[in-house]
């Protein structure tokens, strides 16, 4: 589950792919294993990246 984190952050695969980069044929199975490790689903927790980048570059857009 860590690999999946890393190509969810670091690559930004979408779920479907990052799914088969660490080994699930089915995208469904591997959301069922990440909610049970992390206790949220992928994509929910690529929305909170995408807001956290967004909120790092408002902040660094107000310090220039």
């Amino acid at each position: 589950m860590e690999k999946a984190l890393w190509y969810l952050e670091v690559t930004r695969l979408n779920v479907a792919e990052t799914a088969a980069s660490v080994g699930y044929s089915n995208a469904s199975n591997f959301t069922t294993a990440f909610r049970k490790h992390y206790g949220c689903n992928p994509s929910e927790y690529v929305k909170r990246i995408n807001q956290l980048d967004l909120e790092r570059n408002r902040q660094l857009n107000r310090l220039n």
